[in-house]
């Protein structure tokens, strides 16, 4: 991807943050967030600066959306958002933080509804307890 794609996917994931965030304003018209709104606009972001080349900024992003389907009660997408901000962490180097989101993701897939959901969480608390061995393991090096 040439860096003039990425600037403009950068730009775009940028206003799909401000209208995500414009969702969760209350005012004198509007009493309530709109976090079924602003879920997917977040997401959006997430990937926008994932294909970007800016991983902070899309798990940042996926975080805001998992907050959001938390509020919903979407467990399995909010279990999503954390997975992907694990791998992004992940690729940053930075596995402690990946080991927190994909505990997230796993607490997450308990609480979800479907039949895999069982299945979904022992993977992912799996895949947890691989990076912290890996972190531990490193630590002594």
């Amino acid at each position: 991807m040439s860096a003039a794609a990425k600037q403009q996917r950068a730009e775009v994931a940028k206003v799909k943050m401000k209208e995500g965030f414009a969702h969760l304003k209350t005012g004198i018209f509007k009493w309530s967030k709109d976090y079924m709104l602003a879920g997917p606009a977040f997401w959006d972001a997430g990937m926008g600066f994932a294909y970007s080349g800016l991983p902070i900024e899309g798990q940042q992003a996926y975080l805001e959306a998992a907050k959001c389907y938390d509020c919903e009660g979407v467990t399995h997408k909010a279990a999503s958002c954390y997975q992907q901000a694990a791998t992004l962490a992940e690729k940053q180097g930075d596995l402690n933080t990946a080991a927190k989101w994909l505990d997230e993701a796993a607490d997450r897939s308990m609480l979800g509804s479907s039949p895999d959901a069982g299945k979904a969480a022992q993977t992912l608390q799996k895949a947890a307890l691989m990076v912290n061995i890996y972190i531990f393991i490193l630590s002594y090096d």
